[in-house]
């Protein structure tokens, strides 16, 4: 039939038709590809990079760190869990405590695994790190503390360390890099109706 493309699947489209569809694609990639697709990939990324970095302390450069072992002097008050507070030689609970053993002893005492560094002791930067866009008219996302105080934490421990602890590995840009194709290619089919 004059003026129809036949597709692969046999449905027949108007040149007209076809047009309109690239249009609403066109549209769609201006306006609505950062809401739908990066946003989602993103916050996928984000559970990938706090899940790595909690369970193996990998940063993404493939490297791990270790709590310190320096002795250092302590508050009470820093102490999550107030029973694991050593007693002075009274009984009482002293206002400052000296631990040989560092931070690693600080959160060992206190029940916290002490094998890698997660950068996890109150959850309170993990659970406020997610995605951001750049600006509110921005089509740019990017990973980091969505209030002052976690931002402040990953700055500090990323300048501590010398890394950025947020900071996707290889392999997670690759996969999803992968995932936005994926999704891409999908949402391309169901405009155009191929």
């Amino acid at each position: 039939m004059p003026g129809q493309h036949k597709d692969w699947k046999g449905f027949a489209m108007t040149v007209e038709q076809f047009i309109t569809n690239v249009n609403e694609l066109k549209k769609y990639l201006v306006e609505d590809f950062n809401k739908d697709i990066m946003i989602v990939v993103s916050n996928d990324m984000v559970s990938g990079i706090k899940e790595r970095v909690q369970k193996t302390g990998m940063l993404h450069d493939g490297t791990k760190r270790q709590y310190s072992r320096h002795g250092f002097l302590f508050r009470a008050d820093q102490f999550l869990q107030k029973s694991a507070i050593p007693k002075s030689k009274g009984g009482g609970v002293p206002v400052e405590v000296f631990l040989k053993g560092g931070y690693e002893e600080f959160r060992r005492i206190q029940g916290l695994q002490t094998e890698h560094k997660d950068y996890n002791y109150t959850g309170d930067m993990w659970r406020n790190t997610g995605v951001l866009k750049e600006k509110t008219d921005s089509k740019f996302v990017y990973i980091g503390g969505k209030t002052p105080m976690a931002q402040n934490l990953i700055n500090k421990n990323s300048q501590r360390d010398k890394e950025p602890i947020i900071m996707p590995s290889p392999k997670e840009i690759e996969d999803r890099a992968d995932m936005v194709g994926e999704l891409l290619s999908m949402k391309i089919n169901d405009i155009l109706n191929v």
